[in-house]
């Protein structure tokens, strides 16, 4: 195994100023023990390809500097592959703006803590999710590591990305997006098939959790394990104006699940299928609309460094 980390940085990652300068994060990197070489991205989904160069460069440690979507598209990269060593290793540095992953991990945009940590290489195996989507021409498969939502999750996350392009870096834009959505996203049917039940309802919003955070810290799936083989679901029913505005109490102070309309399930794989096209992101990361979709969790799929 090769000793140098692989660090995929995005330039554009979390930084709404140039006070943040390469030579002072290099500095960081260097003074936490670490032996690395950093590749940027150059653009939308350049980590995934990027990812896979590294590995056919031989390295067996790849970490990404940036946020949630950048991970996302390594760990893609990574699971795309036909083989990966047992060796492999890969690590996260959040400098994003919402963080997600690191902060299941108790590590935020504190550069020397999770530097620390890096060169710490302290491992364990996590599960990853996997997503068949079945397109009207052909299926495509796709990886999350975190989460992935569908129907107004997704028509929040759709919103948000105009907002970021306006107010950079800013972690507030998530929540004005979901106070924005409400009167934008419209419930529609669902039918879940799971191992053992079947559940078709009018549906507002699905959060499904390997990692327990959304957002930029909201709880949808307060419980979700990463490393248990399993992934936890929250569907929210059709609601009155009136529910929603309780949603969004609860959900902003971490007690969701404690609304009459969310119904939840702990499972390993499932299906969804509706008449209209179902809007998901994936680790907040847009995905076309298809008709119907498989889910599975790969347990201990990847070796990730953690604190």
């Amino acid at each position: 195994m090769k000793a140098t980390w692989a660090i995929i940085a995005n330039p554009l990652a979390g930084t709404r100023s140039k006070s943040s300068s390469w030579k002072e994060i290099r500095r960081i990197l260097s003074d936490a023990g670490l032996s690395f070489e950093i590749f940027f991205t150059q653009s939308a989904g350049h980590a995934e390809t990027l990812a896979q160069e590294l590995v056919a460069q031989g390295f067996d440690r790849i970490a990404v500097l940036g946020g949630d979507g950048t991970f996302s598209e390594m760990v893609n990269g990574l699971m795309s592959l036909p083989q990966r060593s047992e060796s492999l290793e890969i690590g996260v540095l959040p400098f994003g703006t919402g963080n997600d992953w690191g902060r299941y991990w108790g590590l935020d945009r504190d550069l020397k803590k999770s530097a620390r940590a890096l060169a710490a290489s302290h491992t364990t195996m996590i599960d990853i999710g996997k997503i068949t989507f079945h397109g009207s021409d052909k299926d495509e498969v796709r990886y999350f590591d975190n989460a992935f939502g569908m129907g107004f999750d997704a028509k929040v996350v759709a919103l948000s990305e105009r907002m970021q392009r306006l107010f950079k870096g800013h972690s507030w834009t998530y929540s004005l997006a979901v106070l924005m959505s409400i009167f934008a996203n419209r419930s529609q049917t669902m039918r879940f098939v799971l191992p053992d039940t079947e559940w078709e309802h009018l549906v507002y919003t699905v959060s499904v959790g390997n990692g327990r955070y959304t957002g930029g810290g909201i709880k949808q799936t307060p419980q979700a394990d990463a490393t248990d083989g399993m992934l936890d679901i929250m569907a929210m029913e059709n609601l009155s104006l009136a529910k929603i505005a309780k949603g969004v109490r609860l959900l902003f102070t971490g007690r969701l699940l404690e609304h009459p309309s969310v119904h939840t399930w702990r499972t390993a794989g499932f299906t969804v299928a509706s008449e209209k096209g179902i809007y998901t992101e994936l680790d907040g990361i847009l995905h076309e609309p298809v008709l119907s979709l498989e889910v599975e969790l790969l347990p201990q799929a990847l070796r990730f460094v953690c604190p």
